[in-house]
Parts: C-alpha cells; sequence; structure tokens
C-alpha cells in the first residue's frame, strides 16, 4: 500500500475530497452555478470549490440554451432559388475574389427582386461545398423567427457550434460563465464578442495551420438583413455597430468573412457608408453590374422547358421553336430591367397556362411592371369556373398569408380556419403562379417574393384586390376565440392551431382595433368580433381552460408590453360605442388575466404550478357561485388570488 500523500488531510492523495453526509443534507431540485462552501460537521474543515454542479440533473443542452431557429441556406422554403449555371459569374467571381482577401465584410446590395437572395444561397451553398462556411441566416419578413433580430446571434452561435466541433466547448463554457449572455437586455456587441468573435479567434489560432498549410477563414451568410421586423431597427443598427467595432479592432486577426446582403434603405447605408465601416468592408451594388445577358439566359432556359412540357400542343398550335421570338426575348429582359423576381414571376404565370402558353405569353407581354401580372393572376383566380362551395374565399385566406405571426401548414390553417384543407389548396391553386406550395398539407404555403404582399396591402397599387390589415387581423382574432372556444375543456397547447390562438390572439385585436381606427372604416368584422368576444367570454370552461393552460405552460413575462397593447385600446370611446359594454369589459378582463398570470409567473418556479393550479380553482368554484356568470367580477379576484400567491 502506497504511503499517505502529504497534500491530502486524511493522507489519501490519489482521492479527490468528497462532501461529506453533513453537508446540503435533505437537499433536492437544486441548482448551485458557483460558490465555496465549508464543512465544519468535522473536525477537518474541509472547503469545497463548486464550480458548475447540476444536483437537480445534467446541464442543459446547448440547443436549449440558445433556441435557435431554422433560417439556414438550407432551410429555404420551397425550391431553392440558386443562380443559373453561366448566370451571374461577373458578381459570383467578385464575392469569391473578395473572401480570399483581407476585408472582412462584403455587403451586398441593390433593389428589391434583383436577386440577392439567389446570390446568397449561390455563396453559401459554394462555401459549404468548399467546408467554409461557418453559419447562415436567411431573413424573410413575416415569417415570425426569421424576421426578428434577436434570433440572429443565437442561432449563428449554434450553428457555428455544430460545424466547427472545437468550438463547441467553447460557446458552453462562455454561457456557463455568463447565463445570461442570450438574454435581450444583453447587448448585441457583447453578444458578438463572446459567443462569435471569440470563439472563432480562439479556434483560428488553434489551427492557423495544418501540414504547414495557412487556412483559409469561414464564411458567414446573412441574407435580406432589411427584412428584419419594423421595429427592429435600432436592434440592427446596434449590430452593424458591433460588427464593424469588432472588426476594426481585430485588425487583420479577424478569424471571418461575413457576406451581407440588403436593399439600400437609408438607416443601413447611414451604417454602411461611414468612414470606420469602409475600412473593413468591401460593397458590391448589383445595379452596377450588367444582369441583361443574364435574364436574357433565364428566360431562354425556362421557356425551352415549358415547350418541351408541353410540345404536341405547342405544334397543334402552330408555335414552332425556338420560342418565343429573339424579340419576344429581347421585349421581356427590357421590360425585367435586372429585375429577376418579374422574370421568376412572368415565367410562373406562364408556365401554369399548360397547353395554352403562348396565348397566356401574349397577355402577360401587355402588362407593364409586377403589379399588372399581380392583377391578371388574381383576376382569373377569382374568375375561374371552379365548383361552388369547392374552395375558399381567395382574398379571407390571403389574408391568413399576409397576417399570421409566424407561418402555419396547410393542415393548420384549415384548422384554425375551421375549412377543410383540400378546399384551402384548391384555392390558392388558381394563384399558384405567385404562391409555393408545398407538396405536403404538413408545410406550409410562402409567397414568391415578398413584393405580392407590399402590393396586396397597398390600396394605390392592388385596387379592388386591396387586403385590409385590419380586416385580416380580425378575421384572424375571430378565428382564434373561436378555436379555442369550440375546445374550451382541452389545454391549448395540444396542438399547432390551439397553440397559435392561444398565444397570438390578443396580438391580433389589438392591430385590428387599432386599424379601424387609422382607416376611420365601419366594417361587418366589427360585429362579427363582437359577437365572438362575447361568446368567448361567456363560454363555460373556456376560462378556466385559458387560464389552467396559461400556468401549466407558462406565457411570455412580457407584462408591461401587453399591458400597454390593453391600455391603448381601453380608454377608446369609439370602441366602447360600437361594441357595448361587452367588448370594453372583456378588454379589462384580457388585461387582468395578463397582469395576473404574469405575477404568478414571476416568482413560482414552474415545476411547482401545477400542484396550486388546482388549489386556485378549488377556491374559484366558491366565486362563481357568488358572482354568476360574471367574468369580470371572477378575474378580479383571481387577480387578488394571484397576487397572493406572487409573496408564497
Amino acid at each position: 500500500m502506497s504511503s499517505p500523500g502529504p497534500n491530502h488531510p486524511n493522507g489519501h492523495a490519489s482521492l479527490p475530497p468528497t462532501i461529506g453526509p453533513g453537508i446540503f443534507t435533505g437537499a433536492n431540485n437544486t441548482h448551485i452555478p458557483y460558490g465555496t462552501f465549508i464543512d465544519t460537521s468535522g473536525n477537518s474543515g474541509l472547503r469545497f470549490n463548486i464550480n458548475n454542479s447540476f444536483a437537480s440533473g445534467p446541464p442543459q443542452r446547448l440547443y436549449d440554451l440558445l433556441q435557435p431557429v431554422r433560417a439556414s441556406y438550407e432551410d429555404r422554403s420551397g425550391k431553392r432559388a440558386r443562380c443559373l449555371v453561366g448566370t451571374r459569374e461577373c458578381v459570383l467571381n467578385d464575392i469569391k475574389t473578395w473572401v480570399d482577401g483581407a476585408i472582412p465584410i462584403c455587403w451586398l446590395n441593390g433593389p428589391a427582386g434583383f436577386g440577392k437572395s439567389t446570390i446568397a444561397q449561390s455563396v453559401a451553398e459554394w462555401c459549404a461545398r468548399e467546408r467554409r462556411l461557418a453559419a447562415s441566416f436567411f431573413f424573410f419578413r413575416g415569417t415570425g423567427n426569421r424576421d426578428n433580430i434577436s434570433h440572429l446571434i443565437p442561432t449563428l452561435t449554434f450553428q457555428l457550434s455544430t460545424c466547427i466541433k472545437t468550438i463547441k466547448p467553447l460557446i458552453e463554457n462562455a454561457l456557463v460563465e455568463e447565463p445570461f449572455l442570450t438574454h435581450r437586455d444583453t447587448s448585441l456587441s457583447y453578444q458578438f464578442d463572446k459567443l462569435i468573435m471569440a470563439p472563432m479567434l480562439s479556434h483560428a489560432r488553434s489551427t492557423s495551420t495544418q501540414n504547414g498549410v495557412v487556412q483559409k477563414p469561414m464564411v458567414i451568410v446573412i441574407d435580406a438583413l432589411d427584412e428584419c421586423e419594423i421595429g427592429d431597427g435600432e436592434s440592427m443598427d446596434k449590430f452593424i455597430d458591433a460588427v464593424i467595432e469588432a472588426c476594426r479592432s481585430k485588425g487583420d486577426r479577424v478569424p471571418f468573412r461575413l457576406f451581407i446582403t440588403s436593399r439600400v434603405e437609408e438607416h443601413l447605408r447611414l451604417k454602411l457608408e461611414t468612414i470606420d465601416a469602409k475600412e473593413v468592408s468591401l460593397q458590391l451594388k448589383l445595379q452596377h453590374y450588367n444582369t441583361g445577358a443574364d435574364i436574357h439566359m433565364f428566360f431562354e432556359s425556362e421557356f425551352a422547358n415549358i415547350y418541351a412540357a408541353n410540345r404536341l400542343l405547342m405544334v397543334a398550335d402552330c408555335v414552332s421553336e425556338p420560342w418565343p421570338s429573339w424579340d419576344v426575348l429581347n421585349t421581356l429582359v427590357h421590360k425585367a430591367n435586372g429585375s429577376y423576381i418579374y422574370a421568376s414571376t412572368f415565367v410562373n404565370f406562364v408556365q401554369q397556362a399548360g397547353g395554352m402558353a403562348n396565348q397566356r405569353l401574349l397577355d402577360a407581354l401587355e402588362a407593364h411592371g409586377l403589379d399588372p401580372l399581380y392583377k391578371q393572376v388574381f383576376s382569373k383566380a377569382l374568375f375561374s369556373e371552379v365548383a361552388p362551395g369547392t374552395v375558399v374565399d381567395l382574398m379571407w385566406a390571403m389574408g391568413f398569408l399576409l397576417c399570421l405571426e409566424y407561418p402555419l401548414s396547410i393542415q393548420d390553417l384549415a384548422l384554425l380556419m375551421d375549412v377543410p384543407p383540400r378546399n384551402l389548396v384548391r384555392s390558392f391553386l388558381g394563384i399558384q403562379s405567385i404562391l409555393l406550395i408545398p407538396e405536403a398539407d404538413d408545410s406550409p404555403v410562402h409567397l414568391t417574393h415578398i413584393s405580392l404582399r407590399d402590393f396586396l396591402m397597398t390600396e394605390s397599387r392592388s385596387g379592388v384586390y386591396f387586403t385590409n390589415p385590419s380586416h385580416c387581423h380580425a378575421s384572424i382574432a375571430i378565428c382564434c376565440l373561436n378555436i379555442m372556444q369550440r375546445n374550451g375543456d382541452l389545454f391549448w397547447f395540444t396542438n399547432a392551431p390551439l397553440r397559435y390562438a392561444f398565444q397570438n390572439c390578443l396580438d391580433h385585436l389589438q392591430k385590428a382595433v387599432d386599424g379601424w381606427e387609422n382607416y376611420h372604416s365601419e366594417s361587418s368584422f366589427s360585429v362579427l368580433l363582437s359577437i365572438s368576444l362575447t361568446n368567448f367570454a361567456t363560454s363555460s370552461n373556456v376560462f378556466t381552460s385559458w387560464i389552467h393552460t396559461a400556468i401549466r405552460y407558462g406565457l411570455p413575462t412580457r407584462c408591461s408590453e401587453l399591458q400597454t397593447r390593453i391600455e391603448f385600446v381601453r380608454p377608446s370611446r369609439f370602441y366602447s360605442a360600437r361594441f357595448g359594454t361587452d367588448y370594453h369589459a372583456l378588454l379589462d378582463i384580457l388585461r387582468d388575466l395578463y397582469v395576473a398570470l404574469d405575477l404568478i409567473q414571476a416568482d413560482l418556479a414552474l415545476t411547482v404550478m401545477p400542484s396550486l393550479t388546482f388549489t386556485v380553482f378549488r377556491r374559484s368554484r366558491s366565486y362563481s357561485a357568488r358572482f354568476g356568470t360574471d367574468c369580470y367580477a371572477l378575474l378580479d379576484i383571481l387577480s387578488l388570488e394571484y397576487v397572493a400567491l406572487d409573496f408564497i
């Protein structure tokens, strides 16, 4: 037996000290991230340093800590658009040259529809093939998670951890040392430095040379930065400031190349054209590249495919190859004027005509720009000869696509709208030239381009096809209320449409009434919404289910935001007169409910909520007997009860 080691109190050098039975006796459900403890139960006075102890279980997975969203180049919806072989070669060569140069940032900008996302997709795929893609994020307006810049750094960080294995422990350590790194109150500059710059610098130093070859920097691709939510402008500016400052401070040691695309919006230009920004960035303007030959090649390729698919009918109509003629192709290139979205939308429009492709092409040639083309698509769809009752009102359905907080699959959207999925799909098929319709009902429908949203929501452009945003939000709110009422005895997180209704109903209510005030217009939706609100408030099990679900699963702790939304509506006599006292009272109820739930969530751990839930409901039964169906009085009592629970 070896002799006792001199450095251990008990003389056993080979064994580390263990926590004795006298310390933390009976402790459970305990998380002690850091600390120093001294066991004085014996004579030794042992000191224990705890750096990362999870007595209640293992540490959270990196995915749970970062909560990334699906926004990489591989997650783009529908047919991922990449550059046609032989096109965009000049700009792609300039980008590839930049990647191997010393300038860390490249900003590719251009007007809407000029193919920025297509180029970004091609760049990301090229980098992936070359094993040089570190991460990518493709913004897309109106898709919930993909239009919020708060998801950008956590998502890029998670992709880094999966792409570069040596970086994962560095990121995990950073999050252990500073658990609030991903909190929205943490500055983007600090997040960027700790979660992206520092780990990549460390990786670059450790792999600066392999087999005597200097390693080339990895590439981060961020597409459509301008498609963040409107309210994210300040955060976007802070992100740009953070990136520029980080790159300037590191000089030639920047361990990555950052490729960004966007429109030339003023607030972005002011940030990316400063003297400091120009020191570390290269600006490429798409309008400076001659795209005529590329668009001509695109038209030739696509129309050749259309002709081949309909050859027998085209020959029967005496339409010979090459089709269309050289003069028509030149006319189309001139009309496109550098816009790839015009070219692709035009081709899709003609393609959907099947055997009537030539006539559809001649009709579309009369249009000027995309707006007339959009009008032509809707006109043909709305006045088609489809049997009544087999389709859903197209413009009603389009309102959901435009105004949902995030996309729902066809199946889930149909459940929310309370219509058969087949009928919903049939309504969209009439405009499939401007939509991306998935092959399966478990995927969402997407717009081919954001310009369609702008067209439909701008009355001066769309005319009779104008889709009033406030009416859309009212319609969605009605469907949310109705689906919750129909399922009042269920937990509302049992499926996607119920979960959506539970989480977003109040937001749609607010946007609906806000829009009515802006448009100063009477609407049948006001009556329908009033009926739905009243039915919802007086349903026997609805509020019980709502409260139970909220406590069980937790609501986002956004008390101040929710209060602001409701307080904006409550004083309005205009709405009180329109909806009567039921509407006003219900908004009071909603406000008190959210405030109460926020109070109980703030201080009670989620793990103990279920046991408290039943106590609350047992007490509430006596209140129901006293106040009958007066939900407002019942919610007042529950609010007080929650406040009391808050002090437990």
